[in-house]
């Protein structure tokens, strides 16, 4: 059974390689990163506001983004077979879909780690201050980890109700992590899986810039304690959800 999983994560990779979404998850994070690495190094202001600014358009635009590839990703199964090579003899289907999720997941957090990693190294080397590579590292970890509950959620959302559905939860998503940003998301982002990353992000920062290591270690373990049930949930129905999914009459 573990054989046929690797096997599957194997072909996964492979043909993620070989579609679009190979330079997506490569130009994207790029282009982002050297854009804003040319306007902060053409604007003096403030290493604190720069990457505060940089990394919260990052958490905000990840629900979007990843939406987006997952349905790119399942509406290419569609178009080969009708999700044939979802289903395979030798591994149960959950087995088949949460292959190709962990993938894309995967792929995700290389994509966070060239539009964070990436743009912390270069904006170190130009002399700024701020934050360490450790702390990069960090933030790429934590808005990676963080994003699973929203890949989660936006896959059943393309199985169940299509690929429009799918981008437009990752639009609402992205609209509500900048919502959550502001006041009216106190008390509430914890439970919502678009809000998690962002001021989990926020946090940090505000921890790194303004000294409040201990108040934001607590806020951290608190809601890191709704991200991991929300996630649990998640997998639960997705586990339950695709193991009995049929293609037949998905548009």
């Amino acid at each position: 059974m573990m054989g046929a999983f690797i096997r599957c994560l194997q072909s996964e990779f492979y043909k993620l390689r070989r579609s679009l979404l190979f330079p997506i998850h490569f130009g994207v994070p790029v282009i982002t990163a050297s854009l804003f690495l040319l306007y902060f190094w053409a604007v003096d202001r403030r290493a604190e506001s720069q990457i505060t600014g940089y990394i919260q358009l990052i958490a905000v635009a990840f629900p979007l983004m990843a939406a987006t590839v997952l349905s790119i990703s399942l509406d290419q199964e569609a178009k080969a077979g009708d999700y044939q090579g979802l289903f395979l003899p030798s591994m149960a289907k959950s087995g088949a879909h949460l292959a190709k999720l962990i993938t894309l997941w995967t792929w995700g957090g290389i994509a966070c780690m060239l539009t964070v990693l990436g743009f912390g190294l270069v904006y170190l080397r130009l002399g700024r201050g701020g934050l360490t590579t450790i702390d990069y590292a960090f933030m790429t970890l934590l808005l990676w980890i963080t994003s699973l509950p929203y890949y989660l959620l936006t896959y059943l959302i393309d199985l169940s109700l299509g690929r429009e559905a799918a981008v437009a939860s990752g639009l609402v998503g992205s609209l509500l992590s900048a919502l959550l940003l502001t006041g009216l998301g106190d008390g509430l982002w914890g439970n919502l899986p678009w809000g998690i990353p962002v001021r989990c992000a926020s946090i940090f920062l505000e921890a790194m810039f303004q000294s409040k290591e201990k108040t934001s270690h607590g806020l951290l373990t608190n809601y890191g304690w709704s991200f991991l049930f929300i996630s649990l949930l998640l997998f639960g129905i997705f586990i339950l959800y695709t193991g009995r999914w049929e293609s037949k009459g998905k548009k």
